[in-house]
């Protein structure tokens, strides 16, 4: 059987790793646009990396909040007489 904890680490790391692969294919994209001619490229945004800070921010909080108890039984529940 799998530690709990084991699958939690590689649940997160999935997680991550889609994350990840989503804002590298959305930095390529920004990249062809900014190779077009005539086009200055924007001037750099102080408040770029709040914003990345929050969106980590967030999507970390939704994958705690909304993952799943992964139990393998039922819990039974205490009958007092």
């Amino acid at each position: 059987m799998v530690h709990p904890l084991m699958t939690f680490i590689l649940r997160t790391l999935r997680s991550f790793s889609f994350l990840l692969v989503s804002l590298a294919a959305w930095l390529a994209t920004s990249g062809t646009a900014w190779a077009q001619r005539g086009v200055t490229p924007p001037a750099a945004k102080e408040y770029v990396m709040q914003y990345i800070l929050i969106i980590l921010t967030v999507g970390l909080v939704l994958m705690l909040v909304l993952r799943p108890v992964g139990r393998n039984k039922e819990i039974k529940p205490k009958l007092d007489d």
